[in-house]
């Protein structure tokens, strides 16, 4: 198998039970934003051993010397890169789906890294094509269920109301919304606002769960390297609590996603990269706890 650089040191392929998948995708926002689809290769690179290692399917945090997960296998199955044999931008995000619901298929978990977050869309879309039933837990700064006009293609800003449209998920959670323009549409049915300590009210019970994460969740102080800051956005430990939320409910994660990570944006020593890293390494946690 060809040798490339993965998550956090892991094996290539697709033997783990959580499967790393790179979308090296932007084109779901304008072009004068563009710069996500360098993401999920320079995750990858800035998951060094010095930081992070897997090894005998345990996540070892090599600063913290504690192991993190054991017992899992994880495997990055590399980028589905957009090639020319993809004619439009919609067979890129069907191959993707298709991709998706071949892991969910097999019991196996997508870990997925964009990309904007058009990408969830194709992800949510696999996973439904695979017959699973979920609930999505989004974090982000911004709605993303513009208003859909006739003809229409999802955006990053929109794709939640192709969601909503196509009855992917049971409910779509987010946390962290603080982005809303005069005259933001009414939400979708089945998208609702929640605080993290507010999840378990509203999470519902014997549903899985997909967790979405947008970097512009969190406050620009936190993760400055996104295409639109929102000023006074979640501190990173929110994420953490929020994952707390659904082990204690008992929920099981079948799946994750990370994105709109900008590297054109991140400062020199890439600080928003790293913070990521956390955070996968927590979503890592989540996955491997939940049930198969």
């Amino acid at each position: 198998m060809e040798k490339y650089p993965t998550l956090f040191g892991c094996a290539t392929g697709g033997d783990g039970s959580i499967i790393v998948i790179g979308v090296p995708y932007d084109r779901g926002t304008d072009s004068g934003h563009a710069g996500c689809a360098a993401a999920p290769s320079l995750l990858r690179r800035l998951s060094s051993p010095e930081h992070f290692r897997v090894k005998n399917g345990e996540l070892y945090d090599l600063a913290k010397r504690e192991t993190i997960f054991r017992g899992h296998v994880v495997s990055d199955l590399g980028n589905i890169r957009f090639r020319a044999t993809h004619h439009t931008d919609d067979e890129y995000l069907e191959f993707v789906a298709q991709a998706v619901a071949a892991v969910a298929r097999k019991g196996k978990k997508p870990l997925v890294l964009g990309g904007d977050h058009l990408v969830t869309l194709a992800v949510l879309r696999g996973l439904s094509q695979a017959g699973r039933a979920f609930q999505v837990l989004q974090f982000d700064a911004h709605h993303d269920y513009d208003v859909i006009g006739t003809g229409e293609r999802p955006t990053h800003a929109s794709f939640m109301s192709f969601v909503a449209a196509e009855g992917l998920a049971k409910q779509v959670i987010q946390v962290g919304v603080r982005g809303l323009a005069w005259g933001a549409p009414p939400a979708p049915n089945g998208i609702t606002m929640a605080t993290v300590t507010a999840l378990k009210e509203v999470l519902m019970r014997d549903v899985d769960v997909y967790v979405t994460v947008d970097t512009d969740a969190f406050d620009p102080a936190v993760a400055p390297a996104v295409s639109y800051p929102v000023p006074e956005g979640l501190p990173f430990a929110a994420l953490g609590a929020a994952l707390e939320q659904l082990r204690l409910a008992g929920l099981n994660v079948i799946g994750a996603d990370w994105t709109e990570y900008n590297p054109t944006f991140d400062t020199a020593n890439n600080i928003t990269g790293r913070v990521i890293l956390r955070g996968l390494s927590q979503l890592i946690q989540s996955l491997a706890d939940a049930r198969g």
